[in-house]
């Protein structure tokens, strides 16, 4: 029998299969057929007669037809011929157009076939048999169908909440002039009503009367903070969407580049000034940069709603509502959509683990009593930064899992960073704080499986990453403690490099690969409210902060991250050598023209993490060389039948002369040397071609001798063929060599085949030099 685990009205497989490509083969992969009602139909909340669209998910190429059945009474009425209407990952999206019924219930399944293999879907999940206990239900009358919150619909609104133990509830806004003339209906533990005079831009608030409290909505899109915690109805499907449906890049190429909004845009700013905090419109207008620089993920800090304008984001007064100081739902998705149309992917940074203790609605939520505090415990769990949602009980997990889809279906999210797990597996409430982790982690397996689920943990232990189906929570990756701590300790306090080279280069056991999080320096790191500061002031303590050992350093160190097997990640501003703390001051854009050198150096690293599969987290590493007397150390990243690079880095305070042994024979070059002039360094090391010599080192047959300075990174690079102008690697300089440094002239970047002079960029100079062995037998 296969379990399952129902949420928010989305099956959950408990297989320990994840989404993959499927093929028609007379068997429907249950791993990835999900449909969310309250997502997956538009309208949302369909009304009586309104025809209405369903929509839902299967793996790719899976299903060879599919239908929704329409039930009136319990029988049948109609069959509707669905079809894929898109597609998003491994995923195919189908879609039927219903017929509207002046009915007070409609039901509906879902027929899947693949050849002789017919299933149904419904509410209790995928099964072999039809089943009539297992429909999805309209209700016209009570309108069970809608979900919590509130939906704008084709007449009105409808309004919902979660109030068990209130004997009766009002909806009050700008639409009645917060007058009690629209009293709400008990459906089960809910409050329901559909009020034809409020729209979309409306204000509004819950009042409970017969304890005369006034309540912002838990899962309200916008709540102003201005006006008495005031909700706003917000229809989440207005936006129209212009980058198409994204796809997320593959997990094992992402860079992650960490970005809180409020302080990225405005001090000395090319774009124009931005208010302090800036706003997702400023940021929407800056996405440029983030694509020229490369990177593939911009990894959010928090933007639900805080206390106040300016914060780190870490204080939250809301499950769901979008912080207004920095705009409103529909600029964040404008934002979302302008970084998908650049192929850069949005991770978001939520905080469920604890709630801000100042100023929040969920507290006492109907009334002064212990029965009233259905969010909280009395008295509430508490952690280090403020209470804890009382996880144990069902509905408030449902509805943090009803927030978390309204991100992913609504705003388009592509993953999610979650803030202090130890809050919550060595919090007050583990268990069900674990269950929320894996009934999350579940969902992304089965309907999401192109997302990136980011668990904040210290402490390596690798049942974070586990599979739930083995008892883990079942991220995809985790903060990565032992490389974070070894590699701050070799550029901040000069000791042994040693661990950063057998962390960087790991292969072996649970933890490593996809399932590690590295970085050098990330926000907590940078922010003065824990006592911090940025790196290149920890190392020069004195304005402007750009000292050769502090440039040099932080280039090492950073640069050692993106290479290392692990998915990487950096903070806004270290590409220009950022100096101000994280979140209490902004960043300083005049830095990109200071330190443009640096800018370019973490550039063209960044485009090489991206794009060569021997440098993604799945490739393979080798720490062949550790120099412990000398604080250099050499690591190979190679693909089996691919590419080979060596990292070179040098985190002594001296510049070696320094011979290390070379994994292949034939020809290498320095693609990457830190300390070049055009790198903003002193012009010193190695550069270009090497010098391969039969000379034993390392247990490989050749090596080389490097000339590495200090606080350095040499980026070796294996050249493909065995001689000058060889490209293809078939032993003669030929027509087939020609094709590629035609495609390849006008490129600029390091380790580029057709590059023949090693300066970066494929010009008239490599094409002479091309046609100059034209010809030539490598045999010769």
């Amino acid at each position: 029998m296969q379990i399952r685990r129902c949420v928010t009205g989305l099956v959950v497989s408990m297989s320990t299969l994840s989404a993959s490509a499927a093929e028609p083969d007379h068997r429907i992969e249950w791993r990835g057929v999900s449909h969310i009602g309250a997502h997956d139909r538009l309208p949302t909340v369909p009304l009586r007669t309104e025809p209405f669209r369903v929509r839902f998910q299967t793996l790719d190429n899976d299903l060879t037809a599919a239908s929704v059945r329409q039930f009136v009474a319990g029988a049948a009425t109609r069959m509707f011929e669905a079809a894929v209407v898109d597609h998003r990952g491994p995923y195919a999206i189908w879609e039927a157009e219903l017929d509207g019924r002046d009915v007070d219930q409609l039901q509906y399944d879902i027929e899947m076939v693949d050849g002789n293999d017919v299933d149904y879907l419904g509410p209790d999940g995928p099964s072999d048999d039809a089943d009539p206990a297992n429909r999805f239900t309209l209700d016209f009358v009570t309108l069970s169908h809608a979900p919590l919150g509130a939906t704008p619909t084709s007449d009105g609104v409808v309004f919902r909440v979660w109030a068990p133990n209130a004997p009766s509830a009002y909806v009050r806004g700008s639409f009645n002039n917060w007058s009690l003339t629209n009293p709400m209906t008990r459906l089960g533990e809910d409050f329901i009503a559909l009020v034809p005079e409020a729209n979309a831009g409306d204000a509004y608030r819950f009042y409970f009367d017969a304890t005369n409290t006034w309540k912002s909505d838990p899962l309200g899109r916008r709540i102003l903070t201005s006006s008495s915690n005031n909700s706003v109805v917000v229809d989440p499907s207005a936006y129209v969407w212009t980058s198409g449906t994204f796809t997320p890049p593959p997990k094992k190429a992402m860079v992650c580049y960490e970005l809180h909004i409020g302080t990225f845009a405005g001090l000395n700013d090319p774009f124009g000034s931005a208010p302090t905090p800036s706003r997702f419109v400023d940021l929407t207008a800056r996405v440029d940069h983030l694509a020229e620089l490369g990177v593939n993920v911009a990894y959010l800090n928090p933007v639900i709603e805080w206390p106040g304008a300016s914060s780190g984001g870490y204080n939250p007064l809301s499950i769901a509502a979008i912080e207004a100081a920095m705009g409103t739902p529909e600029e964040f998705q404008e934002m979302v959509d302008a970084l998908h149309a650049r192929g850069i992917a949005v991770v978001l940074d939520v905080v469920y683990n604890h709630f801000d203790s100042r100023n929040h609605d969920l507290s006492n939520f109907t009334g002064p009593t212990a029965a009233d505090n259905i969010f909280f415990d009395s008295p509430p769990a508490s952690t280090p930064w403020g209470p804890q949602l009382d996880l144990d009980r069902d509905r408030v997990r449902e509805i943090v899992m009803e927030a978390i889809l309204m991100l992913f279906e609504e705003y388009r999210i592509d993953g999610l960073r979650v803030d202090a797990l130890s809050a919550f597996s060595w919090g007050p409430q583990p268990d069900a704080s674990n269950e929320l982790m894996r009934t999350l982690n579940d969902l992304v397996k089965r309907r999401y499986s192109d997302k990136l689920i980011i668990a904040e943990v210290f402490g390596d232990d690798p049942w974070f990453t586990r599979s739930t189906s083995d008892g883990g929570l079942g991220f995809h990756t985790q903060y990565h403690t032992a490389y974070k701590d070894a590699v701050r300790g070799a550029t901040l306090a000069g000791i042994s490099a040693r661990p950063v080279a057998e962390a960087a280069a790991k292969m072996s056991g649970e933890l490593q690969g996809l399932r590690v999080f590295n970085y050098f320096e990330l926000h907590d790191d940078a922010w003065p409210l824990n006592g911090n500061q940025r790196a290149v002031v920890a190392l020069d303590s004195t304005a402007p902060h750009d000292s050769p050992l502090a440039v040099g350093r932080t280039k090492l160190a950073h640069a050692v991250t993106l290479l290392a097997r692990g998915v990487p990640a950096i903070l806004h501003g270290s590409e220009w050598l950022e100096d101000n703390g994280w979140q209490y001051f902004k960043i300083d854009w005049s830095h990109k023209t200071t330190y443009r050198g640096v800018f370019d150096f973490y550039r063209d690293l960044i485009h090489l993490r991206s794009s060569r599969p021997a440098l993604f987290t799945t490739g393979s590493a080798d720490a062949y060389h550790i120099n412990d007397a000398r604080n250099i150390f050499a690591f190979e990243r190679w693909e089996d039948g691919g590419e080979s690079f060596v990292v070179v880095a040098n985190f002594s305070g001296q510049s070696r002369e320094h011979r290390i042994g070379l994994p292949r024979d034939g020809r290498w070059r320095v693609a990457m040397n830190s300390d070049e002039t055009r790198y903003f360094g002193g012009g010193d090391g190695s550069t270009g071609m090497l010098t391969v010599d039969a000379i034993a080192q390392d247990g490989f047959a050749q090596s080389t001798s490097l000339t590495i300075p200090s606080a350095t990174l040499l980026l070796l690079w294996h050249e493909p063929g065995r001689c000058t102008g060889d490209f293809n690697g078939d032993d003669i300089v030929n027509l087939g060599d020609l094709a590629l440094i035609l495609s390849q002239f006008g490129e600029t970047g390091p380790a580029i085949a057709a590059d023949m002079d090693a300066d970066n960029d494929v010009d008239l100079g490599d094409l002479g030099a091309f046609l100059a062995v034209f010809g030539e037998s490598c045999a010769n």
